[in-house]
């Protein structure tokens, strides 16, 4: 089971006074990048949201996950879905400075 591809969550920049900046109406929308840790046969890989290759393959699942949080932390702001072995979403992670919509 594959995950849909989807679109970049868009992102509004505030300055230090809690004004909205940029083009258009003060505000400015950024692009969450989404990466995903995703089972492929016996191997594990990482693949991000746009691409339709794997950046990288790793033979156990915990080092894909390492992997994956440390792109995603250098990539901000984004988002780590790890994918049980049966395709279903085990962990979610966000990366960045924009609060989680659940807490909105």
């Amino acid at each position: 089971m594959s995950p849909a591809a989807g679109t970049a969550e868009p992102r509004i920049e505030r300055s230090s006074s809690g004004k909205a900046h940029g083009p258009g109406r003060g505000l400015s929308i950024m692009a969450r990048t989404t990466f995903r840790v995703l089972p492929s046969g016996k191997d594990w890989i990482l693949m991000w949201d746009g691409s339709d290759r794997h950046s990288c393959r790793f033979f156990t699942k915990r080092p894909a996950i390492v992997g994956g949080r440390q792109v995603a932390k250098a990539n901000r702001p984004s988002r780590l879905v790890i994918y049980n072995q049966n395709g279903r979403v085990a962990l979610e992670s966000r990366y960045g400075d924009e609060p989680d919509p659940a807490e909105a």
